[in-house]
């Protein structure tokens, strides 16, 4: 694995750094022309700070609005999963979508949750849906008791999850 190279000095983010941290108003001042200034709202402080330690760090950084669309093979990109995948998870409903012609396109917001998500089945704290245990004594002890009806031949073992009690096919 190659290291990443900072997009910005040490210096440079220091510097950021103690201006963000300062307290005071920032404001953008257009240097062909010192007249023009722009004071930045206080919301973008964080947002600023953010970014600065993403680039010192050698990552790329993209803003992205919440509410914006993104096509599959974008999100797939961001996510850094094939297509493919993304699409099957589209399909099974993980990941909200809508048509536009015979395209797909997902909010920004629904791809960061479903991000979430992998993490989280990643790190293992999180199983969707919950693993249920089955106790394999009782399907033996069945087996058991029709072996004769059901020797020589395959048998399947249904289980209704929605049945409070167990039905049993044999094919």
């Amino acid at each position: 694995m190659t290291k990443a190279h900072p997009l910005i000095t040490p210096e440079q983010q220091e510097s950021l750094n103690r201006l963000l941290s300062s307290g005071e108003p920032l404001t953008l001042i257009l240097l062909d022309d010192p007249e023009v200034r722009v004071a930045l709202p206080e919301s973008l402080r964080p947002l600023l700070e953010r970014i600065i330690t993403e680039l010192a760090k050698g990552r790329d950084v993209a803003v992205l609005a919440r509410e914006a669309e993104m096509t599959t093979q974008e999100a797939a990109d961001y996510l850094k999963v094939s297509r493919g995948y993304l699409v099957k998870a589209i399909d099974r409903g993980e990941v909200p979508s809508r048509m536009v012609g015979n395209q797909r396109r997902v909010k920004v917001n629904d791809v960061r949750l479903f991000e979430q998500s992998l993490n989280e089945k990643k790190t293992g704290r999180l199983v969707d849906p919950p693993v249920k245990m089955r106790d394999m004594s009782k399907d033996m002890k069945w087996l058991a008791e029709h072996r004769e009806e059901y020797a020589g031949k395959w048998v399947a073992i249904y289980e209704d999850p929605w049945q409070p009690k167990a039905q049993k096919w044999a094919i």
